[in-house]
């Protein structure tokens, strides 16, 4: 990586549990820098936002085109620009054999979405209740209630509510009335590859610290089971660069 900008294309160009908890003090659960983290929803808006919804694992650069669109449209609507994840990640929750390895934990996570700009976190917990949500109940007790969104950016394939019955169309016949837009992110590729936690997860079973680094945009420290960076890739410490992400182990807190 000499610092030059990578080729990343945008496919298709831009597409045209309960309620949780008391007072926002009390749902602030920590900052980062200039970012506020909730680890509960509000019960009501303290303000419109622009919002986007994923689970953002490893925030790669899939996730920073997101980000970036989000980040312009929220400064032309005067809006904060915010993130709505979910812990556990719903695949832990729902298949929790099956999982896959986390790239980044919440901590690490927040801080990357942090450095990219992003202004709040909201993290939902993902229990029985929200996976279980009719998908029109959380738009409107969620998305409009809670977080009062008015304008929504989730991915071309992005699911959500009881069955995975929620999509792309769904939200798209609620947002006029119920006061906001939703626009489409249309998948994002590296050198013909589809940019994904999964194909970051594959470069890193490959010992492939330069397909890895690609993917994320920033270089990325390989690890040994034991933690200890391996010997033919201490070179990659000359950039300077954290290595959070590399640590692919489950988040254990």
């Amino acid at each position: 990586m000499d610092g030059a900008e990578l080729p990343v294309v945008v496919e298709g160009g831009q597409a045209g549990r309960h309620a949780l908890s008391s007072s926002p003090e009390l749902s602030l659960l920590f900052w980062v820098q200039q970012m506020k983290v909730f680890h509960t929803l509000p019960d009501s808006p303290e303000q419109p936002i622009a919002l986007t919804i994923g689970n953002f694992d490893g925030v790669h650069r899939g996730h920073q085109a997101m980000i970036s669109l989000l980040k312009e449209e929220a400064q032309t609507r005067n809006l904060p620009a915010c993130v709505l994840t979910f812990e556990p990640h719903p695949r832990e929750f729902l298949h929790p054999r099956n999982a896959p390895r986390r790239l980044t934990n919440l901590t690490e996570k927040a801080s990357l979405l942090e450095s990219v700009g992003i202004d709040r976190l909201y993290v939902c917990a993902f229990d029985e209740h929200i996976a279980n949500m009719p998908p029109a109940l959380f738009v409107s007790r969620v998305l409009v209630a809670q977080l009062a969104v008015r304008w929504l950016l989730v991915g071309d394939d992005f699911r959500f509510g009881e069955r995975r019955l929620g999509d792309l169309d769904l939200l798209r016949r609620h947002a006029q009335p119920s006061g906001f837009e939703v626009e489409a992110m249309r998948t994002v590729s590296l050198n013909g590859e589809r940019v994904s936690s999964t194909a970051v997860r594959d470069a890193y079973a490959h010992r492939d610290a330069a397909r890895m680094a690609a993917l994320l945009g920033r270089p990325q420290l390989l690890r040994s089971e034991s933690g200890r960076v391996s010997s033919r890739d201490r070179s990659a410490s000359s950039y300077g660069y954290s290595d959070a992400c590399s640590r692919m182990a489950p988040l254990g807190g």
